[in-house]
């Protein structure tokens, strides 16, 4: 699992035998942990009462505890209004009986997010608005016209039975602006007859939001098509996907760009990508054949960097591909411990590293400056002690560093350690459960920590009817001290 898959929304729609319905990938998991502070109360209208520090789920926000969300409306009639809704996909990759259909966010008819106070440093906002609980829920920060703006996706689902409607199962995914609390985007997905065979899965990732659509043919033929959301732009672009020919893709990581739709393969041992904006074809950059092994990367507008670790030893180094006609390049070229995880912001490269002075557990985070003319320096934080797992997701922002730690297992129970880290003193804060719900997912601005929960077993990222904000400003109060 420590191999997340980083990229955009995705969205599969497949004709065919097998008719799934929603599904996620690459997100996050939850520890359980002390609450965060705030009084008791009593649930938004249409959700009933519980833990402390949580608003009403599925109903209006406020300041207190939800329950069990309320129903969603059954019949969102705007849902079929042709006013709100256009095809950007030509045949035959829109089908009559599974389409996928672009909003015109100016049209639709959803509330602006509101946030109520959750306690010191806290405020919580209510995303079912009426639609009943979310799906796969997935946070990022990006920066659009040379503004930082911390993005929610979401997804809710919906049956028909009615004549204006018809009978059809319709999904709705949704791009939220957390800063203006308004929806930016959104798709729906159309499966007309109910009992059409076509399946429709949604891939959260983080960095870009793209769509992954799958059709055949009377004559049997797969077609695919993918749009990527171009957040600078406001714009789906629509193009054929760029995919690997061969079985090493099932163990390779995605990265995407935000705009343009360039892709990069990261692959154990290559690194493959399709450079050209809008184009499908993917040529491989460099075979990795030197005793690293690549992980996972991050992107932001203009840059693409990712962590090779050694594989048999403690060691690992950062390299990079940017759009200046230089290609690949090394960043970092030997860091004395592995890492596993990195991150961007308008200033700094940062990770999040194992085997830290010498130990083969020992987890520590580090940064350095965002320049590419010569190698930075690097600076190394203490090591987490107490601190078990995988690192995964690392954020940055200003002085801040966060970082999720995965420590569990497909079977079992699964925890992840989300810690905030100010940098300028190392100070660490930690953040567990809300009430019966776990982090599953969390992004960082120069003022907030953002992050969505959600519950355990069944539930796990079907129930997330929320996204919490913790001010960066008064960083002595959010969360629990940790080390």
């Amino acid at each position: 699992m420590h191999r997340s898959i980083i990229g955009s929304l995705a969205v599969a729609v497949i004709t065919g035998a097998a008719a799934s319905f929603l599904c996620m990938a690459a997100c996050t998991d939850g520890i359980r942990g002390p609450l965060p502070s705030g009084p008791s109360g009593s649930g938004g209208k249409g959700g009933g009462g519980g833990h402390p520090s949580i608003g009403g789920a599925g109903g209006e926000v406020a300041s207190g505890t939800g329950g069990a969300a309320g129903a969603p409306d059954p019949f969102p009639l705007w849902l079929g209004d042709d006013s709100i809704w256009r095809s950007g996909l030509e045949s035959p990759f829109d089908t009559s009986g599974c389409r996928i259909l672009e909003a015109d966010p100016a049209e639709l008819p959803v509330q602006a997010l509101q946030w109520a106070n959750c306690g010191s440093g806290c405020e919580r906002a209510d995303t079912s608005q009426g639609f009943g609980s979310g799906l796969n829920p997935r946070l990022s920060t990006m920066f659009a016209e040379g503004e930082e703006r911390a993005v929610l996706t979401t997804s809710y689902s919906f049956l028909y039975d009615s004549k204006t409607l018809g009978e059809s199962a319709r999904g709705l995914r949704r791009i939220i602006d957390l800063g203006t609390g308004k929806t930016v985007a959104a798709l729906q997905r159309i499966r007309e007859p109910l009992m059409q065979p076509c399946s429709y899965r949604v891939y959260s990732f983080d960095n870009a939001f793209h769509v992954m659509m799958s059709t055949e043919t009377d004559e049997r033929e797969l077609k695919i098509v993918k749009g990527t959301w171009e957040i600078s732009y406001g714009r789906w672009l629509w193009q054929k996907p760029p995919r690997l020919a061969d079985a090493r893709d099932k163990y390779c990581s995605t990265l995407e760009f935000r705009n343009g739709g360039r892709t990069f393969f990261l692959c154990p041992q290559t690194i493959s990508a399709s450079l050209v904006p809008g184009s499908s074809d993917v040529s491989l950059l460099d075979d990795v054949e030197d005793g690293y092994m690549v992980e996972s990367g991050a992107e932001d507008a203009d840059l693409a960097i990712w962590a090779e670790r050694k594989s048999f030893e403690n060691g690992s180094r950062i390299r990079a591909w940017a759009p200046d006609g230089r290609g690949l390049r090394t960043v970092i070229s030997d860091l004395p411990w592995r890492t596993w995880a990195v991150g961007l912001d308008r200033a700094r490269i940062v990770g999040a590293a194992r085997g830290v002075d010498g130990l083969p557990g020992a987890i520590a985070v580090w940064f350095a400056p965002r320049v590419l003319e010569k190698e930075p320096k690097v600076t190394l934080g203490p090591v987490m002690a107490g601190l078990v797992g995988l690192p995964q997701k690392i954020k940055s922002a200003d002085d801040f560093i966060s970082v999720e730690v995965f420590n569990g297992n497909e079977s079992g129970p699964r925890d992840t350690s989300l810690i905030l880290i100010r940098t300028s003193d190392w100070s660490k804060r930690w953040f567990g459960s809300v009430g019966e719900q776990l982090p599953i997912d969390h992004t960082l601005t120069s003022e907030y920590l953002y992050v969505t929960y959600s519950g355990w077993g069944a539930n796990w990222g079907k129930d997330a009817n929320s996204v919490y904000r913790y001010d960066l400003s008064k960083f002595d109060s959010i969360g629990v001290p940790f080390n």
